[in-house]
């Protein structure tokens, strides 16, 4: 199987390549398009941004926002890590990062209750790229699909709120 996995900058590119060389581009039988998520088709970072916001206020936290953002960023990155390397299930890496930001003594269940409501609102925030519903209807012949280290049930509704699930296989 042959397949193209396309990243943000690449997803720029193909846009306006495909624009120009959609008659001339190689199809094979196997050829696959891929697409990361997270972004890629959404605006991850902006919707992060929003949600981590909200949670500041929410919680009344008094550090200023780009510095709450860019410490609520580096434990994302950190405790995901882990998660991604086994060493943390998913839900045990989303309470590690709570601990970190707000307070090591955290208990479980109110890690969870503030993780459930910060996905809540970095859900609702969840949007494409201006380029992105162009961009899959240009290569809407070919067949699409994703790749995604996200769990399964949120990705589907990223794809399903922006309403580009149509263009992806599953």
């Amino acid at each position: 199987m042959c397949s193209l996995m396309a990243t943000r900058d690449e997803t720029n590119w193909i846009s306006g390549e495909v624009r120009r060389r959609h008659r001339s581009m190689v199809r094979s039988p196997r050829m696959v398009i891929l697409f990361d998520i997270d972004g890629t088709l959404i605006d991850h970072d902006g919707a992060e941004a929003i949600a981590a916001s909200a949670l500041r206020v929410r919680t009344q936290h008094d550090e200023d926002p780009v510095g709450f953002l860019r410490r609520w960023r580096i434990a994302f990155e950190h405790h995901y890590a882990r998660h991604l390397a086994g060493e943390l299930s998913l839900q045990r890496q989303r309470r590690e990062r709570f601990r970190e930001v707000f307070d090591p003594t955290l208990s479980d269940a109110t890690a969870d209750q503030l993780s459930a409501w910060y996905i809540d609102q970095y859900l609702a925030a969840c949007e494409l790229y201006p380029d992105d519903k162009p961009t899959l209807a240009h290569l809407s012949t070919y067949p699409m699909g994703i790749v995604s280290n996200g769990e399964r049930s949120q990705q589907q509704y990223k794809l399903t709120k922006t309403r580009i699930d149509h263009y992806l296989a599953r």
